[in-house]
């Protein structure tokens, strides 16, 4: 008998110490408020009290190897934001997040995004059929180790399937091969033109094993436009590549990424690299070289156009 009062009580015991470490509850934070409320900690498990809360108009950050204030560290922190967010029409409704390092998302109190774990800036999405009203959302964050960001945005409509990607659109950023922002270099007897590029004219050229005097490279300069992230995207002509490791580099806001890319399975299409931060004051790029890794000369490049398509966060 003493025994089984003892587990009743540890049981409650359990239920008090979860009820006590859980999410705040709605009524903290009210419907139609202009920011969100966040609470930032000095750890990265939302433990304990936090050491400020603020309003946060947006959550649009890249704090880089800074902390959020308040006397935060850079390293090993984390934040919960809440938000009562209205939906104007009923329907589907796309929730994004960017991130370095972790990120969980609920809507009306279901988790829809669960990334808790150390990555580089990471996008997530995920798709929910909502009411027209407003609905309860609460975003939780922890930064780890060296660069710290985070971002959200919602918007109408699912998100798009991964894969290749539909050409430019209004407001993106095309540069072709014949664009001032494109660039290439090496050596001049490697190149090769042919005219069923994206725009009319590509390139292509036969791959290195490594970097040797001359490689050939080319470079799609983004013009200066405004700082957003900004989905990246690169045109496969039909039937000329036949490389497997086309490795593209992104250079962006202070950072370089590289991607990837089997070109040889692509015919016609445009294939997005990611989603990246681009500060739009100049100086940022994508390049790609024709050092593979494969045997000497045995597969083609094609260097075609690059598209940039924004995608800024709303809230």
């Amino acid at each position: 008998m003493k025994r089984a009062i003892w587990f009743i009580g540890l049981a409650l015991l359990l239920i008090v110490v979860s009820a006590a470490s859980a999410a705040p509850v709605s009524a903290q934070v009210a419907q139609g408020a202009n920011a969100w409320l966040g609470y930032y900690f000095n750890n990265m498990y939302l433990q304990g009290s936090p050491v400020f809360t603020r309003e946060d108009p947006y959550i649009d950050f890249n704090w880089g190897t800074g902390g959020p204030g308040g006397g935060i560290p850079g390293t090993s922190f984390s934040v919960r934001w809440l938000r009562w967010l209205y939906m104007d029409r009923a329907g589907n409704w796309t929730f994004l997040t960017i991130t370095d390092d972790g990120v969980r998302v609920w809507v009306d109190n279901q988790l829809v995004i669960d990334a808790w774990y150390d990555q580089p800036a990471t996008q997530h999405t995920a798709t929910r059929n909502l009411t027209q009203g407003y609905h309860l959302v609460q975003m939780e964050y922890y930064q780890h180790l060296v660069n710290a960001e985070a971002h959200f945005a919602v918007s109408y409509g699912a998100a798009p399937s991964p894969g290749p990607q539909p050409g430019p659109q209004p407001f993106d950023l095309a540069i072709d091969t014949r664009s001032p922002y494109f660039s290439k270099g090496g050596d001049p007897n490697g190149w090769f033109a042919f005219a069923n590029g994206y725009y009319g004219t590509a390139f292509w050229t036969y791959n290195n094993a490594y970097t040797q005097y001359r490689y050939n490279w080319a470079r799609w300069m983004l013009p200066p436009t405004r700082a957003c992230y900004y989905e990246v995207s690169v045109y496969l002509p039909h039937r000329v590549a036949t490389t497997r490791n086309a490795r593209y580099w992104i250079a962006h806001n202070g950072r370089y990424d590289a991607r990837s890319v089997n070109q040889s399975v692509y015919t016609n299409q445009w294939v997005s690299l990611g989603t990246f931060d681009f500060h739009g004051r100049g100086g940022e790029y994508v390049s790609l070289s024709d050092v593979t890794g494969e045997r000497f000369l045995s597969t083609v490049l094609v260097m075609d156009s690059v598209n940039f398509a924004p995608r800024c966060t709303m809230w």
